[in-house]
């Protein structure tokens, strides 16, 4: 076994080493041969009536059983053992057969204190083995390990009688190769590999198989897998000695001599190209090619060449091969040993198809037969570019039966030890390619649930017992970047583990060790705790707005609850059920608000438990059915349920009913659903130990339609996040997180919206209102643009109902929001504090900042943004907006940050409204008016960055600033938005700096001020640079008086001098 897999592991390095588009010549290697002991010894059993079997006269004429046996191993013809190893390595593999019980003219074979029934009815290996070391007197002066691992290299055993293997589980008298367990030994080495053959299929049979029987049973040993299926159908025939063992040997194939024992290299080809000259086996060159298809990263196509041999001479292989041409042949890498014995296919020749030339009705072995292309045979193609084509149409096709696009074409003669042909790859498509998205090495990953700060985040984390952290990473394309410098850290590892956002601040959720789900937000650049919920055996989370929901089940399963999440912390809610046993907890929110709880009844038959969240309790609704796995979620579809098993179904929440929408034709397991723009997809793979299919569909036109090629070979723990116009999926496999993404691979692709809000945003009930000022953003990957009015949507915008509201914009799926406040009756007239007499100016400055706008109090809503920024928790800042509102000064004045103070006026002009209203505080603070004039661009002063003042309402984001979501800041930049350092530009640009950019703006115009968002700070100062000024005609005093002293000063001086 260790020798097996040293020779499969170089192998592995050998095949997949990186040789280029082509030419890498399949060949001999220049290494040592390696040397390689094979000790045969041979058996009867104790009922056996012609004991002396073995020297009796054979069929051969003039040689006893016993020396046609020797022939068969050690003999110089070409279809030996030893030599056919010694070919079909390339002279790099040398057998030492050993015979301790041939003198030269006698075998003296061991008596079995068995019978021959009790050796065909069942397996008794190791008794057979302990019986024969225990009568063999120990070797002298043979080496037995030429390897050096302490064990026979291999041992054979050829008993006297012939077996059948009905079963499936072949007793002892049936050819077969095993290992034994450690324990046995002889000659001080330990009996490991060994194979059971029997003189039936070695001499006595009319169809006796004789070295084939020998070489089949020992590439066993070397790794190598059957190649023949027990269904009784033929994915190889004849071309390769593991599909069919036979007297008239044939070649391994090229890929197995290359994948098992590095006997040949293999030039790979992975673009089209033309005229590629290939040898037949034996001969200089190229053997075969390696064919491979970014559709599909696990399974390649082989090109190789066969010559067909006279079948008379005892020198020649593939004698039995249907003829001599190129054969094009499937690999499917996830095959375990590539076996076709287990009812899986890991190598598929492909051979005619009805109605081709080639095929013969009734007999897949002789249509197989024909599987060679050559001109002489009029067969010189295969395969379909045609995307539709499957195996009956000639393509070339994946395992699942999709066409791989791949056309071998231009076959030449074969009349001489060379051919060429050419290849057509196509170019894969994004859309139908599931891409790698490189996530780093963890053993977990968690998909963010839609999109953070205007980009796709995900979670690396150690699984329970293989270490103690998290790192929360954004999406680079390609790769992915640390969003933080410091990880999470959790004693004994984090499992379940869901990300999502608050207020646009990452939220990471987890079960540890200690039976308790944790909740941290990541603010300021650092995690924040949000609470804990001790003893939770499993949860769903999700995210509406500033809250997140939460279904759970506790105290054993027996209990399923509801709690919510907000930055001030946890708080229960109450519980859904009771008294029975609960299991895969689910939670949706839909965009009106409405919250939806899901648990799996397992001691009603895993009916699914429906509850909707109303006025403090939860309403009971119809369950959509039963199922031992399922998922939730809400969306443009109103609400959905995907139920897993033998017939995978989606169903649609239709008043107190639900509605089947489609169907799988398969069955699946841990279904997940996910919603886009206008539409559902479904993450599903196979049930069943050989599942390996992990699909997604879309949910179109009452069907489920796959979403490109198979996600991966398999896969568990998935999860599945829409981000624009592209489908991300995490997963384990082979205890390694993966994350692959399905969509445009283009610089083109949309990110995120960025949204401006309009100058007005305080209205009183029944007020128009109006979108100037509103600015939208797509974010693409290529960078930002900004969108005209009629090619997004808005809604929500209206004065109609009171209160702090929420506007949307959606564009392409993607949507973005802004808050604007309404007030029941006008709102209160601001009363100035002074009368200040305005000061002309001939260029008035920008103060470069924009509108100043107060915290909202009720329920502000993050606006996505491509370039992220954090969200301060415990004291947020109140964020300018997108217009600046020229200040009568005459020189551009550094912004103070501290806590600045009201500027008096003595009535606010040029308001757009009827009536200015007055900030709702105690102290209110008028709009300065003085008439604005067009402002000449100027070097706006950044403002150092400081404390911001809190806001009783809660944390709030910033407004969104359109930048490229690739470039991802350090975590230190995620602190407060800064204000612009250079001038405003009519389109935003990508900003590497740790500084959130600001939003672009166009040389500001003369504007009226717009009144104040309502705030609750009791200072109401402007926190984003209101500034006090002196009185005009105070300055205009004290600039005389300054004056006239200067001159009186002056005067004095020139006197005395």
């Amino acid at each position: 076994m260790i020798k097996r897999c040293i020779a499969a592991l170089l192998t592995l390095v050998l095949c997949l080493a990186p040789t280029g588009a082509l030419l890498l010549p399949a060949r001999a290697e220049d290494r040592q041969p390696r040397d390689f002991a094979n000790l045969v010894l041979f058996a009867y059993f104790r009922d056996e009536p012609d004991k002396d079997y073995f020297n009796a006269p054979s069929s051969q004429p003039g040689k006893s059983r016993a020396q046609a046996l020797m022939e068969l191993y050690d003999g110089e013809q070409g279809r030996s053992f030893r030599q056919y190893m010694n070919t079909i390595s390339g002279g790099q593999f040398r057998v030492h057969n050993l015979f301790p019980q041939w003198d030269g003219k006698t075998l003296t074979a061991c008596e079995l204190p068995f019978t021959r029934q009790q050796a065909q009815s069942s397996s008794m290996d190791s008794s057979i083995l302990t019986e024969l070391v225990r009568q063999l007197p120990e070797l002298q002066g043979q080496t037995l390990d030429y390897d050096g691992d302490g064990c026979i290299d291999n041992l054979s055993v050829v008993l006297l009688g012939k077996a059948d293997n009905a079963t499936g589980s072949p007793p002892s008298l049936y050819p077969h190769q095993n290992t034994l367990p450690a324990g046995l030994r002889y000659s001080g080495k330990e009996v490991a590999d060994y194979n059971m053959l029997n003189t039936d299929r070695l001499l006595d049979s009319a169809q006796a198989d004789g070295s084939g029987l020998i070489c089949h049973e020992f590439l066993h040993t070397l790794g190598y897998p059957d190649l023949y299926a027990r269904d009784g159908s033929v994915p190889v025939g004849t071309w390769d000695i593991m599909a069919f063992s036979s007297r008239y040997l044939s070649w391994p194939l090229a890929y197995l001599r290359s994948h098992f024992t590095g006997w040949c290299q293999l030039p790979k080809l992975t673009a089209s190209a033309q005229s590629i000259s290939v040898s037949a086996p034996g001969e200089a060159g190229n053997q075969a090619y390696v064919i491979r298809s970014k559709r599909n990263p696990y399974e390649v196509f082989v090109v190789e060449m066969r010559r067909q041999n006279a079948q008379q001479s005892e020198d020649t292989l593939d004698a039995r091969i249907g003829g001599t041409g190129l054969i094009v042949y499937r690999v499917d890498t996830t095959v375990d040993s590539l076996s076709n014995y287990f009812g899986s296919t890991g190598v598929y020749v492909f051979r005619p198809q009805p109605g081709q030339s080639g095929y013969v009705e009734g007999s897949e072995r002789a249509t197989v037969g024909n599987a060679f292309l050559s001109a002489e045979s009029g067969r010189t193609s295969i395969g379909s570019a045609d995307p539709n084509a499957g195996l009956a149409q000639g393509a070339l096709t994946f395992s699942d039966g999709t066409n791989s696009g791949i056309v071998i074409s231009d076959v030449s003669s074969a009349q001489s030890g060379t051919m060429t042909f050419s290849v057509t790859i196509p170019e894969a498509d994004p859309q139908v390619l599931w891409q790698d998205a490189q996530f780093p090495a963890h053993t977990g990953a968690a998909l963010a649930q839609g999109p953070i700060r205007g980009q796709i985040m995900a979670a690396g984390y150690d699984l329970p017992y293989t270490g103690d952290q998290l790192q929360l990473y954004a999406f680079a394309d390609p790769g992915w970047a640390p969003v933080t410098g410091e990880p999470l850290t959790q004693a004994g590892g984090f499992d379940r583990v869901t990300l999502t956002s608050l207020r646009d601040a990452p939220v990471v959720a987890w079960r540890a060790s200690d039976g308790a789900l944790y909740l941290s937000m990541l603010a300021d650049g650092a995690w924040k705790s949000l609470g804990s919920l001790p003893d939770v055996d499993d949860y769903a989370l999700t995210a509406q707005g500033g809250t997140l929901h939460l279904a759970y089940v506790t105290r054993g399963y027996a209990q399923a609850g509801y709690a919510t999440i907000t930055s001030s912390g946890l708080s229960r809610q109450g519980f859904c059920a009771s008294g029975r046993m609960f299991g895969n907890p689910k939670a949706a929110v839909t965009g009106q608000g409405q919250v939806y709880l899901a648990f799996r009844d397992v001691t009603n038959n895993d009916d699914l438990l429906v509850y909707q969240v109303q006025d403090g309790g939860f309403s009971r609704l119809p369950s959509p059915g039963s199922a031992s796995s399922y998922d939730l979620a809400a969306g443009s579809g109103g609400l959905l349920a995907a139920l897993g098993g033998d017939a995978p179904v989606v169903k649609q929440l239709d008043g107190d009913s639900w509605k089947e929408l489609a169907r799988l034709d398969k069955a699946a397991h841990e279904p997940r659903l996910a919603f886009g723009a206008d539409t559902a997809f479904l993450l599903a793979a196979p049930n069943g130990a050989s599942a390996k299919d992990l699909r997604a569909y879309q949910l179109k036109d009452g069907a489920l339609t796959p979403v490109g090629d198979r996600v991966d070979k398999g896969g568990d723990s998935a999860s599945l996040t829409v981000f624009g116009d592209r489908l991300f999926t995490a997963y384990r496999m082979d205890g390694k997180a993966m994350v692959r993404f399905n969509g445009p691979d283009s610089a083109d692709a949309l990110l995120s919206l960025s949204v401006t809000p309009p100058a007005l945003t305080s209205y009183r009930l029944g007020d128009s209102v109006s979108t100037q000022g509103l600015r939208v953003f797509a974010n693409y990957l290529s960078g930002p643009k900004e969108l005209a009015a009629g090619e997004y949507t808005l809604t929500g915008f209206d004065a109609s109902q009171p209160g702090t509201r929420q506007a949307t914009v959606t564009y392409q799926g993607m949507s973005a929001s802004f808050s604007f406040t309404v007030f029941e009756a006008a709102a209160p007239t601001a009363q100035p504090t002074a009368e200040p007499t305005a000061v002309p100016t001939a260029e008035p400055t920008a103060v470069p900042t924009a509108e100043p706008t107060a915290v909202p109090t009720a329920e502000p809503t993050a606006v996505p943004t491509a370039k992220p920024t954090a969200v301060p928790s415990a004291k947020p800042t109140a964020v300018p907006t997108a217009k600046p509102t020229a200040v009568p000064t005459a020189k551009p004045t550094a912004v103070p940050t501290a806590k600045p103070t009201a500027v008096p006026t003595a009535k606010p002009t040029a308001v757009p409204s009827a009536k200015p209203t007055a900030v709702p505080s105690a102290k209110p603070t008028a709009v300065p008016s003085a008439k604005p004039t067009a402002v000449p661009a100027a070097q706006p002063t950044a403002a150092p960055a400081v404390q911001p003042t809190a806001a009783p309402a809660g944390p709030t984001s910033a407004p969104a600033t359109p930048a490229p979501a690739a470039t991802i800041p350090p975590s230190t930049a995620v602190i407060r938005p800064a204000r612009p350092t250079a001038q405003p530009t009519a389109a935003p640009s990508a900003s590497p700096s740790a500084a959130p950019t600001a939003v672009p703006t166009a040389r500001p115009t003369e504007q009226p001020s717009p009144t104040p968002t309502p705030s609750n700070d009791s200072s109401a100062d402007f926190s984003s640079g209101g500034v006090r000024r002196p009185k005009a005609a105070l300055v205009l005093a004290g600039a005389a008086g300054a004056c006239a002293c200067g001159a009186i000063g002056l005067w004095f001086f020139f006197k005395r001098r």
